[in-house]
């Protein structure tokens, strides 16, 4: 999976079932669960598609705030009610902000009772910006200067902000509504009215919240100027002045901000927000007389050289506000040319003009407000003025084009002009603003945004916005213009059109850019865009388009998010839909969207798309392709190593693909060009610089699918292969081998086979002779250890010489004095050596005993550095090996595997999830007759199936092989196809126990609880069951596993922890007891644990000593010696066992005496000897 593009899929198939998850949490608030469900909530819903759910999902919330913003405990800031309702208004502004505030704001209640407790709420919330009702401050100040903060989250005040917005809306006067008429509660606003007692307080308290949150220096700032703009453009508070007053108060502000240092940018835009809300919602007649003044102030503001000038320059927020109001001011004057006293052309070139030089703006939000506010212009001034503008337009996309040979290079522009220049185009093609007389220039100025690309210094892509706007633009001119005006474009006026489009309309030549676009483009919203345009372009005009419905059900909107998908399914499926797109496709696969990425797998699954539409070409046409990739490769630079990569990569998925069919002929000049080293030498490999690995990866895939296709040929008695060509593919390979990376190692197989196949015994001997010769520093190849065992199966089984001399290497290079990637590598090509198809070919049994005790030691490896356990990775490829070699060692009948089968059962029980899904894989292969409950080898092992319940509980009972649990059948010997040792049953015993310590001892806690539940369970049945025998080998493989591991540091704390646990939960007493052996071993139990931590330094393992001592002494035979240990040990020097042992004693013993001292200092050697007297009498 692509994961940088195909997240939003992620999210699409989490919402399935999530949604529902959600909604039921979401239906918990307003039970004690819902202040802990906020945070989770939140997340949640930035992750899911919401829109189908808004419904059952937004109502409740709405009713359980103002519930509780209506509940007496809300003014407790502690109280439930507070906390309840600021995790509701975190979510409700999440869902702002993935959904937006406009639609969220349907959702909210509009009821005009709930508008004084909601201001009531807000002072409570934000005290500091708000008076409450009944509470006078001493010193009213002008609520500007305020310092907007609140006490709650910044969210909460955000939402009932908005929410207090929705409720201005309210259809009655306010003066109606407010229940506290004439009161101002000591509020000074700062506007200027001729009868500021007449102003209803609900009036004033919202002035109130509203000016100091518009300072604020996130989204409240927003919202507040909206809420403001809702009051004053009330009928009832324009009777009153408030209109006028407000926008006089702003001006005079934005006035004093010019030359005010102490101004703060926050403060501007919000001032800025205020005004551009009230140019569009107020009347023009009413603000008329302002709208020259507020044009003027705004352009002055951002031209001028004072402090606040710059830093509103360098503010995307405030210019995109600025670019607003002058785009509202504009329509404005335009359609009510009779209300008003400014000449339009007095403004308009100015702001024409000023929005041109924005559209390069660095920031996005700016060139998206510019263009649209260009487009929007466009479309209400007089056509000719309309088509002077689309001319600007189009030549700004003109400029610093570079024309060499009739093709237009790209690579000097601006690319961030270009995205505003195409998305300013795109929108006005959105409102049918260009004539059609200018779409054949539009379209040119499409198709080339469309495969618009640059690379950054850094080497990464540049582009995917401009190229999304082109789909923008060719979606709005599929929509907007008919057939017939589409139509009377004349192709040949289109400067980008290529030989396949020679007859063909303009609707078919743009169905195969976007085409193009849909299945190649790296980006995947712009793949997406390109197959929505497509759709468009075929809906709105019908039978125009080749197989469009077809060609619109293939290309689909869904198939075209994985891009290797749309590179190689949706790529074959549409080329088979037409001979154009077929060659269209197969041009643009040879650019920089197919084998011309910069990104390696994109390159890969390219060749593999072309490689497919290779099936549908005749054998001529595939060999003028392979020439012309040839050709290309020959003139391409050296350094230019990631189109060399793709295009040698194209070659190797040719072959691949045609590897039945390719014809003689073609595989001659293939072969004849690695003969020449296909421009390939050691230079190529000189420099970490030139990426050696990707050309010794596409060379070494090139040579293996060659070489299939060379031995299908020789099936069929076709021309033979010049000797010199294998020769020099080999010496190609030689090189490619030291560079090649870990990805490519399974092509390294096929190549070094199918080079083996095609050479001379003596050939293939002298090859391996210099492997194997080489220095061991030249080991530090992985890809040459891969080759040896790779090339073992070519090599006659009575040159046993040469096998030996193979192995030896191999296992040198696993053992334990190398670094552990080489013994991973080493251990994979050990695995190849042993190829089950091949009757015969299986290593010699004393070839067979090296190769499981090397096993058996990797298996055993526990390598631990900085990066952790490091060994993990070669008991991983010990697993896979053991279950590969498995048909040499069953049929030589090697005893030692069974060590090895011990060990693989262990792993399976290993705290590492990854270790214990390979061990079970390793033993499902291996034994046929193991199974997991639920799990089906169909679908493989993955890490969920191997931390259940069921999974351990599966191990555990074999630690019985009788049938005392009730079970239906017998547990028996596994199949394995070896001599078991007599031994059977006590290793299988003290492999699963030592597995157990591992989860059930040391493992993560959600694994640690699940195979304590499991092993106790299967033990407690065992107990049941009262069998003698086996409970008696259970016990004593319990003993020796510790005896066995007292000087391994890695294994005794695990084991004391599991012991810990077993008697703790009274089953190793049980299991005494149930022995009728009054004389069970606990005093060698005891000796051993004491042993274990004596004279330790290990803090963990001295606590866990502690554990294991409080479960013995509750044994009556050794209590007085556990005592006399633990009291001892409250002499110990480190401070953190004393307190474990004092604990553990109080615990064992109630001792009354032992609470009140504090054993974090040393008692005294008195004091603990009359302690151990008391205690041990």
């Amino acid at each position: 999976m692509d994961e940088q593009d195909e997240s939003d899929l992620q999210i699409q198939r989490a919402s399935r079932w999530a949604l529902p998850r959600l909604i039921a949490g979401i239906a918990l608030f307003g039970s004690p669960e819902e202040q802990y469900l906020g945070e989770f909530t939140a997340h949640k819903i930035t992750n899911l598609q919401l829109d189908p759910s808004l419904r059952d999902m937004l109502p409740p919330l709405v009713e359980r705030y103002l519930d509780l913003i209506q509940d007496p405990s809300f003014k407790q800031t502690s109280s439930q009610a507070s906390k309840s309702s600021t995790e509701i208004a975190k979510i409700i502004s999440q869902f702002c902000k993935v959904r937006g505030a406009k639609v969220i704001s349907r959702f909210l209640n509009n009821e005009p009772r709930y508008i004084e407790p909601m201001l009531t709420a807000y002072s409570l919330v934000c005290p500091a910006e708000t008076v409450a009702p009944g509470h006078v401050p001493k010193n009213p100040t002008d609520n500007f200067d305020l310092v907007s903060q609140t006490d709650g989250t910044w969210q909460e005040s955000y939402t009932m902000l908005l929410w207090l917005g929705h409720l201005m809306l309210a259809p009655f006067d306010l003066a109606t509504i407010s229940t506290e008429h004439g009161q101002t509660f000591g509020i000074n606003i700062p506007f200027e009215l001729d009868d500021a007692a007449s102003i209803p307080s609900i009036a004033l308290r919202v002035i109130q919240i509203a000016l100091p949150a518009m300072r604020a220096a996130n989204k409240r700032q927003s919202v507040a100027a909206a809420l403001l703009v809702r009051l004053v453009t009330r009928p009832d508070m324009q009777k009153l002045g408030l209109l006028d007053a407000s926008i006089k108060w702003a001006l005079a502000r934005l006035s004093i901000s010019r030359t005010d240092p102490s101004m703060e940018i926050h403060e501007f835009v919000g001032l800025l927000s205020f005004l551009s809300g009230m140019v569009v919602a107020a009347d023009i007649t009413v603000t008329n007389k302002y709208l020259r003044r507020i044009f003027d102030k705004v352009t002055s503001t951002f031209q001028g050289e004072t402090l606040i000038s710059q830093a509103l320059i360098s503010s995307a927020t405030a210019k995109r506000i600025a670019i607003k109001i002058q785009r509202n001011i504009v329509l404005q004057v335009l359609v009510a040319q009779s209300s008003t006293t400014i000449d339009p052309m007095a403004i308009l070139e100015d702001v024409i003009d000023f929005l041109l030089n924005v559209l390069g703006d660095r920031d996005t939000q700016v060139r998206k407000a510019a263009s649209k506010a260009l487009s929007v212009i466009t479309g209400k001034v007089d056509p000719n003025m309309g088509e002077e503008i689309v001319e600007a337009v189009l030549g700004s996309l003109g400029e610093d084009v570079l024309v060499s040979d009739g093709y237009r290079s790209l690579q000097a522009v601006n690319p961030l002009k270009w995205h505003g220049l195409t998305l300013t185009l795109a929108q006005m093609l959105f409102r049918r603003s260009p004539s059609p007389t200018q779409l054949p220039a539009i379209l040119n100025a499409l198709f080339s945004a469309l495969a618009f690309e640059q690379r950054s210094a850094a080497g990464s892509s540049v582009g995917g916005n401009v190229r999304d706007a082109a789909n923008f633009g060719l979606w709005s001119l599929a929509r907007r213009y008919t057939t017939d005006e589409l139509n009377a474009v004349k192709t040949k006026e289109t400067s980008d059109h290529r030989s396949l489009a020679d007859g063909e309309s303009i609707l078919q030549i743009t169905a195969c850019h976007l085409l193009s676009a849909a299945c190649l483009d790296p980006v995947g919203n712009v793949r997406r865009g390109s197959s929505a345009a497509l759709q468009e372009l075929i809906g709105r005009h019908p039978d125009k388009i080749y197989e469009g419905i077809s060609l619109v059900q293939t290309v689909d909107y869904h198939a075209v998010g994985l891009r290797r998908r749309a590179t190689t399914s949706v790529v074959l499926a549409s080329a088979k839909l037409h001979k154009i797109y077929q060659q269209m496709l197969e041009h643009e696969l040879l650019t920089w969207r197919g084998i011309g990425s910069i990104e390696k797998t994109a390159r890969q699954h390219a060749a593999e798309g072309l490689g497919k539409l290779s099936e549908l070409l005749t054998s001529t046409e595939v060999e003028g392709l392979c020439e012309q990739l040839l050709t290309s490769l020959e003139k391409s630079p050296r350094n230019e190593v990631e189109l060399r990569h793709g295009l040698i990569f194209a070659l190797s998925s040719i072959s691949r693909q045609l590897r039945e069919n390719l014809s003689p002929d073609t595989i001659i000049l293939l072969w004849s060009k690695l003969e020449n080293n296909l421009a390939v030498g050691k230079e190529n490999f000189a420099s970490i610089s030139l990426r050696p690995e990707l050309t010794a990866g596409a060379m070494i895939s090139l040579i293996a699918n060659l070489s299939a296709c060379t031995v299908v040929a020789y099936k069929r008695k076709n021309k033979n292969i010049d000797s010199k060509a294998i020769l020099s593919a080999r010496n190609v390979l030689g090189l490619c081998l030291l560079h090649v990376a870990e990805a490519d190692y399974g092509v390294v197989v096929e190549a070094v086979r199918g080079l083996a196949t095609l050479s001379d015994t003596q050939e293939v001997y002298q090859l391996i002779q210099g492997w194997v010769e080489r220095p061991r520093t030249a080991y530090r190849s992985p890809a040459l250890m891969v080759a040896l065992g790779a090339v073992w199966q070519s090599i006659d089984a009575t040159d046993d010489d040469i096998r030996q001399s193979i192995l030896d290497n191999l296992v040198r290079i696993a053992g334990p004095s190398q670094d552990i990637e080489a013994r991973v590598v080493a251990m994979r090509s050990i695995g190849l050596t042993v190829d089950p198809s091949i009757e015969g070919s299986f290593p010699t049994k004393v070839q067979c005993e090296s190769i499981v005790e090397i096993i058996e030691a990797s298996l055993n490896d526990y390598t631990i550095n900085e990066r952790g356990d490091i060994g993990s990775l070669l008991r991983g490829e010990a697993l896979a090996t053991f279950s590969h070699t498995a048909s040499a060692w069953k049929s030589h009948g090697i005893s030692r595997a069974g060590a090895c089968m011990w060990a693989a059962h262990r792993l399976a029980l290993e705290k590492l999830h990854k270790v214990r899904a390979q061990a079970v894989q390793c033993l499902t292969e291996i034994d046929h007759t193991f199974s997991l409950p639920g799990v089906s080898q169909a679908t493989g092992i993955t890490i969920m199936d191997v931390s259940t319940y069921e999974y351990f509980r599966t191990f555990a009972r074999r630690l019985a092989l009788h049938p005392f649990l009730g079970e239906a059948e017998y547990l028996t010997k596994p199949a394995v196809g070896i001599v078991l040792p007599d031994t059977w049953d006590s290793s299988m015993t003290l492999a699963i126990l030592e597995g157990f310590s591992s989860t059930a001892g040391v493992g993560p806690d959600d694994i640690l609880q699940l195979s304590r539940e499991a092993l106790l369970d299967v033990l407690d049945s065992v107990v049941s069951g009262d069998h003698k025998p086996t409970l008696r080998r259970i016990t004593d493989t319990i003993i020796s596993l510790l005896r066995t591991n007292l000087s391994i540091e890695r294994n005794i704390i695990p084991i004391l922890e599991l012991l810990s646990y077993l008697l703790d939960a009274g089953i190793l007493q049980r299991m005494a007891s149930a022995l009728l052996d009054p004389d069970f071993k606990w005093r060698t139990l005891l000796s051993l644990v004491q042993k274990a931590h004596f004279k330790s330094t290990s803090i963990q393992k001295l606590v866990v000593a502690v554990d294991v001592y409080r479960g013995l002494a509750q044994v009556p035979q050794i209590r007085v010696d556990v005592l006399n240990k633990l009291t001892g040990m409250l002499m110990h020097p480190f401070p953190t066992v004393r307190l474990a042992v004092a604990e553990t004693l109080w615990i064992v013993t109630g001792d009354e005496v032992l609470k009140p001292l504090n054993f974090s200092k040393t008692q005294g050697k008195g004091f603990v000897e009359s302690l151990k007297g008391r205690l041990c009498s």
